[in-house]
């Protein structure tokens, strides 16, 4: 899996966790509101879209916060 920071989103990305949006907004920070989720619930089904293309941003949830935005 890449991470943000060898995917960077050129733009504004959402986060979605099911069907209920999670967060919106710089990838970093989107990365962060989603590792946070996932942190919460091991259940959480979250995807991360860059809004202006559509592209789905793959993010491997592993670590801490910093090591995922690595």
């Amino acid at each position: 899996m890449s991470s943000p920071a060898s995917r960077r989103a050129r733009g504004d990305c959402t986060a979605f966790d099911g069907t209920r949006r999670l967060a919106h907004g710089a990838l970093a920070d989107v990365v962060r509101a989603a590792k946070a989720a996932f942190d919460r619930s091991a259940t959480a089904s979250l995807l991360i879209f860059e809004d202006a293309t559509g592209d789905l941003i793959d993010v491997d949830y592993s670590g801490t916060p910093d090591e995922v935005l690595a």
